[in-house]
């Protein structure tokens, strides 16, 4: 089930981790989407959402 959702970008990190883990408690499942997400990278924003604006400072 996890993996159909996965397919249809329907289902979080968090939640994939939770369903995949349901006997592992709240420091275990935060470690391991941290892991993942370190070795996964963070995904580019969304094109239709994107509105340019980051956490950077604009360059003088």
């Amino acid at each position: 089930m996890v993996s159909l959702l996965d397919a249809a970008k329907a289902i979080n990190l968090d939640t994939k981790v939770r369903r995949a883990n349901p006997d592992w408690g709240e420091p275990r499942i935060a470690e391991e989407v941290a892991k993942l997400r370190a070795e996964h990278g963070t995904p580019a924003p969304d094109p239709a959402h994107f509105d340019g604006i980051g956490d950077e400072e604009p360059a003088a």
